[in-house]
């Protein structure tokens, strides 16, 4: 059974790391305004929107032309936190 759990908290752990890299490429494609204009960038962007909940943060825009969305950074640091937290306890699991 513990077995099973540890298999578990992994494959969750894995879900969180490939958000997390999801929202950071997020990230970095608003902060390069030219790069956030291409077709695929703005596909993207659209496609990435249901990760990032409105914590109400807003934006700063960059020196590259494009912003630097808090609500993604913040997003980004509680999946971060969360997938620290399940280390955390994986490690008792044995």
């Amino acid at each position: 059974m513990r077995h099973v759990l540890r298999l578990l908290l992994t494959v969750v752990m894995d879900v969180l790391l490939l958000v997390a890299a999801l929202l950071l490429a997020r990230i970095v494609i608003g902060f390069f305004g030219h790069l956030s204009s291409a077709a695929w960038a703005v596909q993207y962007m659209d496609l990435t929107q249901p990760l990032v909940p409105s914590f109400g943060l807003g934006h700063m825009a960059s020196p590259y032309r494009g912003v630097f969305d808090f609500n993604a950074g913040a997003m980004l640091g509680a999946v971060l936190l969360a997938e620290w937290a399940l280390a955390f306890v994986r490690r008792f699991v044995r």
